[in-house]
C-alpha cells in the first residue's frame, strides 16, 4: 500500500473500527428469518471486514464486541465464543497459510465451528438433537455466506479505491460461489415459510377439531343431566316430600353420572336426598346449604345452571360440581334440585383425545377455578394459573402460549416448548370454560427434521459449489498465470537483452490482447530502463527521509494526551491532533475550517484578542479558559501556547489540557465546606442560646437581687466555659476535617464514621433523624488511605440520606421518625463492608443507573450540583481502592462501600 494511503488508513482506523462495530451490532439486531425461530445474523460480515481492513488484532476485537450482542440476546456465551473464534482462525489461516477467506471460513466451520456448536448446544445445554442439527448447519451456512459477502464487499472497495490487490481467480471463485448460494438460499427461505405456515394451519385445524368434538360431547352430556334435574324441579312444585324422595332415588339409580341428588327448600335446607346417608352414616336431610355462592344467581335467573366447584358437605369433603334447577311456584323461587355430577365419562373422553394428539385439557368454573385437568401443575379448586409467559391471540378462538424459558434457551427450543390454546364456553349460561392446549413439540420435531435435511443439502450444495468454483476459476486464469510468471522479472530480462521470451496466447480475446500489449511494452521498457532505475534510486532515498520525519512527527503529535492546536496569527486552525477531535466532538474537517474564537465559550471570546497580543509580545503564554464542545457542553481548559514556525510563517502551537476533574474536586470541596458551615451553625445555635440565658440570669441576679456571691460567679464561669469549650471543639473538628493530607496512611473507618456523624449531629437531631452505627468485629480494623476524604464520602451519603427522609415526609405530609442505619462488617480477612441505609423516599429504578454520573442530580430546585455521588465514588475507587454502589431491594436507599483492609505488619 502506498505511503499516503497507509497514513490515511492509520488516521481513520479508529473511526472505521467503531463504524464497523456499530454496523455489526445493527447487523445482528436486524437479523433475517429463514424459517420460524431460525435467523441469519449479519454481524460477522463487519467483523470480517474489520479483519481485512484493520488486521487480526482489531478484527478479533470487533468480532468480540459484535458477537457480544448474541450473549446479551441469548443469555449464553457460546455463540460469542464460536463467532469470535471464527475471525481468529480465519485470520490466522489467511495470514499464515495464505488461504482465501471463503475457503478458510469453510474449513473453520467443517472442522471447528460445527463440532463446537454440537458440543455447546447439545452436550452442555441439552438442546434436542433435531434443533442442534438445524442450529449447527444454519451456523455453518450463515458463517460461510457472511464470509463470502464480506469478501465481495472488500473486493469492491479495494477495486474502486485501488488500495490493495485482489486475485482475479479469487474474484471469479467468490462470484461463482455467490451465484450458487443465493438462489438456493432464497428457495429455501421461500419454501420454509410456506411449510411453516402449513404446519401452523395443521396445528390450528387439529385443535379446532378437538375443541368442536369435545365441546359437543360435553354439551350433549350436560344436556341429558339437565333434563333429568329439570323434571325433578318441575315435580317438586306439586309433589310432596315423600313422593320427591322416591323420585330422587329413582333418578339417581337410573343415571350413574349422578353421585347424589337432593331437594333443597327456599331456606337452603335439604328436605329430600338420595342416598339418605353419607359414607359415615350421617343423614343428608336437614343439612343447611345457605352458604352456597350460586343461590343468589338461581333466585335471580330462575334458570337451570352449572355450579362452580364447591367443597362437598356430605361425607368426605371433596371438590364437586352440581347441576342445579330452581323450584318455581307461581313464578317465585321455592328452593332448588341439586345433582352432584360424576365427571368420569367426560374425563375418559378427554383422556382418549389426549392419547391421539398429546392435548392438555383444563375445565374451569366461572371463577376460573379448576374443576378437572390433566396438567400436573394445576390443582382442582385452585385458580388456573399458567405461570410466566406470553399469550398471543391468533383468531378463531385460538391463542399461542409461549412459556417463559431460561434466557439461554435457543429460539428453536422456545417454539418447541410452546402450546396452541383453544378455549370454549360450556353451559347455557357459559358457567364453565374448557381450555385445550396442543403441544407444539411433535410438529416441531417433524418440521425441524425435514429442514435439517434441506439445510444439510444446502450445505453440501455450497461445498460442491466451492469445489467447482475453485476448479473453474483456476482454469480461467491459466494464461494469466503464465503471463504473470513471464512478467515477474521482465525488467531484468529486458535489461540483459533476453530475446527468448515466449509470450503466451489465449482463446479469450481480452487476455490475448493483454499479452500483445506486454510484448509492445517490453520493447519500450528496454529503452527507458536505465533512466527509470536512476530516478527510482533517487526517489527512494528522499522518500525514506520524508517518511522517517513524518513518522516521528505523527507519533508525537497524534499520541499526545492533551489537545494540540496549531493556528496562524489570525487564530485560524492549521492543524489539530486526534485528542482535540475527541475532546471537542468535531470532525477533522470541521475543526480545520474554524478559528479559536469558535472553539472557546462565548464568555471567553472577549479575552482572545488580548491573549493573542500578549502571546505575540512574549512568545509564550499560559492561562486558563473554557472550551465549548460541538454539543454545547463546556470544558475547563489549561492552555500553554508558544510561537513556532509553520510552513515558513509564524504560527502558534498551543497544548490544551482538560482540567474538568481538577475543577470538580475543588467544587466538591466547596460543597462539602458549605455543608460543614451549615453543620457548625446548628452546632453553635444551642451553646449560644445557653450562653445568652446564663448572661441574662447573671444580669437579673446582679440588678434585681444583688446576689452575685462568689459561689454564683464560680457557677457562672463553669457553665460559660463549658459552652465555649464545646464551640471551640466544633471549630477544631472543622479545621481537622479540611486539613490537607499529603500521603496515604492507615485509619480507623469506625472512628471516621462517628466523627462525620458527630459533625452533623445537630442538623440531624433538629430534623428528628437518628444515626445508628453498628460495628460487628471491625472497630479495630484499619484501612489505608486519606481519612478526611473518607469522612467527606460519609458526610455526603449522610446528607443525601437526610434529604431523602425529609423528601419522604414532604410527600406523605406527616412526620415520621427518620433513621439512618450504618452497618459495618468484615468479609473474611481482606475487606470491610459498610452499608448506609435510610428510610427515605428511595431511588426510582429508572434513574438508578445514572446516579453516579457527574452533574446528574434530582435536587435542582434545592441547589444540588450533581457531583456529590460522582466524587464519592471517585474517592472510594481511586484513593481508597474500594467500591461504592447502590444496593436495590431495601426500603429507602442503601449504599454499600467495600474497602480493602490494611494488612497486619
Amino acid at each position: 500500500m502506498p505511503s499516503a494511503k497507509k497514513d490515511a488508513t492509520d488516521k481513520y482506523s479508529t473511526p472505521l473500527l467503531l463504524t464497523l462495530i456499530v454496523s455489526g451490532l445493527a447487523g445482528n439486531y436486524f437479523n433475517f428469518t429463514i424459517f420460524h425461530n431460525v435467523y441469519f445474523f449479519f454481524g460477522s460480515i463487519f467483523s470480517l471486514l474489520a479483519l481485512q481492513f484493520l488486521g487480526l488484532g482489531r478484527g478479533i476485537l470487533a468480532a468480540a464486541i459484535i458477537a457480544g450482542y448474541t450473549w446479551i440476546l441469548r443469555g449464553h456465551p457460546y455463540a460469542f465464543i464460536i463467532m469470535t473464534a471464527e475471525v481468529a482462525i480465519v485470520g490466522l489461516l489467511m495470514g499464515r497459510r495464505k488461504i482465501g477467506m471463503v475457503l478458510a471460513d469453510t474449513l473453520y466451520w467443517l472442522f471447528i465451528g460445527m463440532p463446537m456448536v454440537y458440543l455447546f448446544f447439545h452436550v452442555i445445554m441439552n438442546v434436542s438433537i433435531s434443533s442442534t442439527y438445524v442450529i449447527m448447519t444454519k451456523h455453518a451456512v450463515n458463517g460461510i455466506a457472511n464470509a463470502l459477502v464480506a469478501r465481495l464487499i472488500f473486493t469492491g472497495i479495494v477495486l474502486r479505491t485501488r488500495s490493495s490487490l485482489i486475485s482475479y481467480s479469487e474474484i471469479v471463485y467468490n462470484l461463482l460461489t455467490f451465484f450458487v448460494l443465493c438462489p438456493a438460499l432464497i428457495m429455501l427461505v421461500v419454501e420454509s415459510r410456506i411449510d411453516f405456515n402449513e404446519t401452523d394451519r395443521n396445528i390450528r385445524s387439529a385443535l379446532l377439531q378437538d375443541r368442536q368434538r369435545v365441546a359437543q360431547r360435553m354439551e350433549t352430556w350436560l344436556s341429558n343431566r339437565k333434563a333429568a334435574i329439570l323434571i325433578l324441579a318441575d315435580m317438586s312444585a306439586s309433589r310432596s316430600t315423600h313422593h320427591m324422595q322416591l323420585a330422587l332415588e329413582q333418578a339417581k339409580k337410573s343415571d350413574v353420572n349422578f353421585l347424589r341428588i337432593g331437594l333443597i327448600d327456599r331456606e337452603a335446607t335439604s328436605i329430600a336426598f338420595f342416598p339418605l346417608t353419607d359414607e359415615f352414616g350421617q343423614r343428608a336431610i336437614g343439612k343447611s346449604f345457605a352458604d352456597r355462592p350460586f343461590i343468589p344467581m338461581l333466585k335471580k335467573n330462575l334458570e337451570p345452571m352449572l355450579s362452580e366447584v364447591v367443597l362437598c358437605k356430605l361425607g368426605t369433603p371433596k371438590p364437586r360440581v352440581l347441576m342445579l334447577a330452581p323450584v318455581v311456584i307461581h313464578g317465585e323461587y321455592n328452593g332448588y334440585v341439586s345433582g352432584m355430577l360424576s365427571l368420569e365419562q367426560i374425563r375418559e373422553h378427554l383422556d382418549s383425545s389426549k392419547e391421539q394428539n398429546a392435548t392438555l385439557y383444563t375445565l374451569l368454573d366461572k371463577y376460573n377455578n379448576v374443576i378437572m385437568t390433566n396438567r400436573k401443575d394445576q390443582k382442582v379448586m385452585m385458580p388456573f394459573v399458567r405461570g410466566k409467559g406470553r399469550l398471543s391471540r391468533l383468531g378463531n378462538g385460538i391463542s399461542h402460549w409461549s412459556p417463559q424459558l431460561p434466557p439461554n434457551t435457543p429460539p428453536p427450543e422456545s417454539w418447541m416448548k410452546s402450546f396452541y390454546v383453544a378455549e370454549t364456553a360450556i353451559g347455557d349460561l357459559a358457567e364453565w370454560q374448557l381450555v385445550l392446549e396442543l403441544q407444539v413439540a411433535p410438529f416441531h420435531n417433524n418440521f425441524y427434521d425435514h429442514y435439517t435435511g434441506k439445510l444439510t443439502l444446502l450445505f453440501l450444495v455450497l461445498l460442491v459449489g466451492l469445489v467447482l468454483a475453485g476448479f473453474l476459476s483456476r482454469r480461467l486464469i491459466v494464461t494469466l498465470k503464465k503471463l504473470s510468471l513471464i512478467t515477474l522479472d521482465l525488467p531484468v530480462r529486458l535489461a540483459t537483452k533476453d530475446k527468448d521470451i515466449a509470450w503466451p496466447e489465449s482463446g479469450i480475446l481480452e487476455i490475448n490482447q493483454l499479452s500483445h500489449n506486454f510484448r509492445v511494452m517490453g520493447d519500450a521498457l528496454t529503452v527507458e530502463f536505465n533512466e527509470v532505475r536512476q530516478i527510482n534510486e533517487s526517489l527512494e532515498k528522499q522518500t525514506a527521509v520524508l517518511q522517517e520525519s513524518e513518522a516521528k512527527y505523527r507519533l508525537l503529535f497524534d499520541n499526545a494526551n492533551d489537545a494540540i492546536f496549531i493556528v496562524d496569527s489570525q487564530a485560524r486552525v492549521l492543524a489539530v491532533n486526534s485528542m482535540a477531535l475527541e475532546q471537542l466532538g468535531y470532525t477533522h474537517a470541521e475543526l480545520m475550517s474554524m478559528t479559536i474564537n469558535q472553539v472557546v465559550s462565548t464568555a471567553e471570546r472577549v479575552h482572545v484578542p488580548e491573549r493573542m497580543a500578549r502571546l505575540m509580545e512574549q512568545g509564550h503564554l499560559t492561562f486558563e479558559t473554557v472550551h465549548q464542545r460541538k454539543d454545547g457542553s463546556l470544558i475547563p481548559t489549561e492552555v500553554s501556547a508558544r510561537l513556532i514556525k509553520w510552513d515558513g510563517q509564524t504560527a502558534i502551537m498551543s497544548i490544551r489540557r482538560d482540567i474538568t476533574e481538577r475543577k470538580q474536586i475543588h467544587q466538591s470541596r466547596l460543597a462539602a465546606m458549605g455543608e460543614m458551615v451549615s453543620a457548625i451553625a446548628h452546632q453553635w445555635r444551642q451553646p449560644l442560646a445557653t450562653l445568652g440565658m446564663i448572661i441574662q440570669r447573671a444580669h437579673a441576679v446582679g440588678t434585681i437581687q444583688q446576689g452575685l456571691t462568689p459561689s454564683y460567679l464560680e457557677e457562672f464561669k463553669v457553665n460559660s466555659m463549658r459552652q465555649i469549650r464545646h464551640m471551640s471543639e466544633t471549630i477544631e473538628e472543622f479545621r481537622d476535617f479540611y486539613r490537607l493530607e499529603k500521603q496515604k496512611k492507615p485509619f480507623y473507618p469506625f472512628s471516621c464514621i462517628n466523627d462525620a456523624a458527630k459533625l452533623i449531629e445537630s442538623q440531624l437531631s433538629s430534623s428528628g433523624i437518628v444515626v445508628d452505627v453498628h460495628c460487628i468485629g471491625c472497630d479495630g480494623q484499619l484501612v489505608n488511605g486519606f481519612a478526611n476524604e473518607f469522612k467527606q464520602v460519609i458526610l455526603n451519603l449522610l446528607g443525601n440520606a437526610r434529604d431523602a427522609i425529609l423528601e419522604r415526609r414532604k410527600i406523605r405530609g406527616e412526620p415520621e421518625k427518620g433513621l439512618i442505619d450504618v452497618q459495618m462488617t468484615v468479609s473474611g480477612d481482606s475487606s470491610m463492608i459498610i452499608d448506609i441505609s435510610d428510610n427515605g423516599c428511595g431511588i426510582p429504578a429508572e434513574i438508578a443507573p445514572r446516579i453516579f454520573a457527574h452533574y446528574f442530580t434530582t435536587k435542582e430546585k434545592s441547589g444540588g450540583t450533581g457531583i456529590g455521588l460522582y466524587m464519592s465514588r471517585m474517592i472510594v475507587e481511586d484513593s481508597l481502592e474500594g467500591h461504592l454502589r447502590l444496593v436495590q431491594g431495601h426500603e429507602g436507599a442503601t449504599f454499600r462501600i467495600e474497602l480493602p483492609l490494611e494488612k497486619s505488619p
